[in-house]
């Protein structure tokens, strides 16, 4: 009895060093990508306070602006989102914005 409880905590305690190596995997493999938000693996306090295991926080912080001299570009400053429509007319939130002129010469996102 007392080897399966060492197996499990074992087994555990793998499972979670696994999971915040993807965690730091991930967030290695975008630092570059725009509007990427950095995660983080939640604590043990935050876990219990949340009731979930393998769950991560997004860091929501203003990235790095890159001047790209296209006049149609746009930033945000602080806090907020664009709001966009997706192409099922669904709301869609996002900081990582790139703008064009659609056929008819009005801005667009896509």
């Amino acid at each position: 009895m007392l080897y399966a409880g060492l197996i499990n905590k074992l087994q555990s305690d793998a499972e979670k060093a696994f999971f915040d190596l993807e965690v730091a995997t991930k967030n290695i493999t975008n630092i570059n990508t725009p509007g990427y938000k950095a995660e983080r693996p939640l604590t043990f306090g935050e876990i219990l306070d949340e009731r979930a295991a393998f769950s991560v926080q997004k860091y929501m912080e203003a990235g790095k602006l890159n001047v790209t001299h296209r006049k149609d570009d746009v930033s945000l400053e602080g806090k907020g989102f664009f709001v966009l429509l997706d192409k099922n007319d669904e709301t869609v939130l996002t900081r990582n914005l790139t703008l064009g002129r659609n056929k008819d010469g009005f801005l667009s996102s896509g």
